[in-house]
């Protein structure tokens, strides 16, 4: 055991040093009196994601990029040298001297407050409080000797000259100036949603919809319970489809989070949006799905015969007045449910491999209605009960009170949980 406790105590350091590099300590380029300055309290912060062994940070309005793998080798030549005896930089500087960029996109205007990476890699979004934009992220330069492959992201190259020059001497202490500013690459980037139809609409949550095959499709939440959802390969002023939680009605409690089922989720899961709200309800919206999206045949088979079972089962519900036909509500889901999905099955035919793409048109893409909230059964004991110092203010009760985020998870077997946190940090 105490082999164990070394080992992941020596894992750990690089990761501490980490947090002293300059890619967090350095001050964005754009000042914050040009930079809109919004209330981060109203989103969740996550600013910090990882895509293969790269890191990307948001400070401010910039979002940078590290690698990480170069971090730890240089922590690990650092370590070799010391106990060889040799002469170089410590451990603290070899880290901090590890180089860093800047994405340079000009519809990053904003505090950033979330990242969130599309599942082709290819896509960055960037959420703040009342704006959302898209970042292509930039691929990494071939390098053969000194001739430069010319690609798709040409004003974005990792290698350069300078970078190679202000590397050569990895025994020097310190960082150069470009380690300690980071570079600037240029990237493209665009502005998610109409300003004219989304100004004032505080933003809660934003996520990449796992089935389409563009992987282009932005999810975007607003605390009024308005759901857009963008295909930002096509159109990023005007939202594929809209949904909303509340309907027209009236609600005391704001959307708080918005989770999905996975690409290989059974049933409905898999299309059905999970949404928090701050009194910690949760609603679904289902079929939420993309025009342009990838369906397995089978899956589409399994739910048409659930669905069908459902229709006999409450039929014999039904009954016929003088004045008009009861139906209950579970035979009206199943018919609906019924008839959507026969009419997706008629749209891909017969035949043909097991994983289909398709272009659903748009009669299929009709708005989902919110379903919920739904009930825990049995309630979860308030956290006022526990065994816990409950000495402070109303005010801060009710700020306490609220639910901050909902997660999906999955158990191998297919078994589905929806976790709520709340801001107290106790969890439902």
């Amino acid at each position: 055991m105490g082999r164990f406790s070394v080992h992941t105590s020596e894992a750990d350091e690089w990761l501490q040093l980490l947090s002293q590099h300059p890619i967090f300590l350095e001050p964005p380029l754009l000042q914050p009196s040009t930079a809109k300055s919004e209330n981060r309290a109203s989103i969740r912060r996550e600013r910090l994601v990882v895509q293969g062994t790269d890191l990307f940070v948001a400070v401010g309005n910039e979002v940078r990029r590290i690698d990480l793998k170069a971090c730890k080798d240089a922590f690990a030549e650092s370590e070799i040298r010391r106990l060889g005896a040799q002469n170089g930089a410590s451990k603290q500087e070899a880290i901090r001297s590890v180089p860093w960029v800047r994405l340079g996109c000009e519809a990053l205007t904003f505090d950033i407050c979330k990242l969130v990476v599309s599942s082709n890699k290819k896509l960055l979004a960037a959420i703040g409080t009342h704006d959302v934009a898209v970042v292509v992220i930039p691929a990494r330069s071939a390098v053969v000797g000194r001739d430069r492959r010319s690609g798709a992201f040409d004003s974005a190259r990792f290698d350069s000259d300078s970078d190679e020059n202000s590397n050569k001497d990895k025994n020097a202490v310190g960082c150069s100036t470009a380690t300690k500013k980071g570079r600037w690459i240029d990237c493209r980037s665009m502005s998610v949603g109409d300003t004219s139809l989304t100004t004032g609409l505080r933003i809660v949550d934003a996520m990449w919809h796992a089935m389409s095959t563009t992987c282009s499709h932005l999810v975007v939440l607003h605390a009024n319970g308005m759901l857009r959802m963008y295909d930002v390969s096509d159109s990023v002023d005007e939202p594929e489809q809209t949904a909303s939680v509340f309907g027209t009605g009236f609600s005391a409690a704001r959307a708080v989070s918005l989770t999905m089922g996975s690409v290989i989720a059974s049933g409905w899961t898999r299309v059905t949006a999970y949404i928090a709200t701050s009194d910690g309800a949760i609603y679904a919206l289902c079929p939420l799905i993309p025009r342009r999206c990838s369906i397995e045949r089978s899956w589409l088979a399994s739910l048409h015969e659930t669905a069908s079972l459902d229709v006999r089962e409450w039929q014999a519900e039904e009954y016929e007045t003088s004045e008009a036909i009861y139906s209950p509500p579970e035979l009206v889901e199943a018919r609906a449910a019924t008839s959507w999905l026969s009419k997706v099955i008629a749209h891909i035919g017969d035949g043909g491999a097991e994983r289909v793409f398709l272009t659903l048109p748009k009669e299929l893409l009709r708005s989902p209605a919110a379903q919920g909230p739904f009930l825990m059964q049995p309630a979860p004991a308030p956290i006022k009960d526990a065994d816990l110092d409950t000495e402070s203010d109303d005010e801060s009760d009710d700020e306490c009170d609220d639910a901050s985020a909902a997660l999906r998870l999955e158990t191998p077997g297919g078994l589905g949980f929806i976790v709520v946190a709340y801001s107290d940090a106790h969890l439902d």
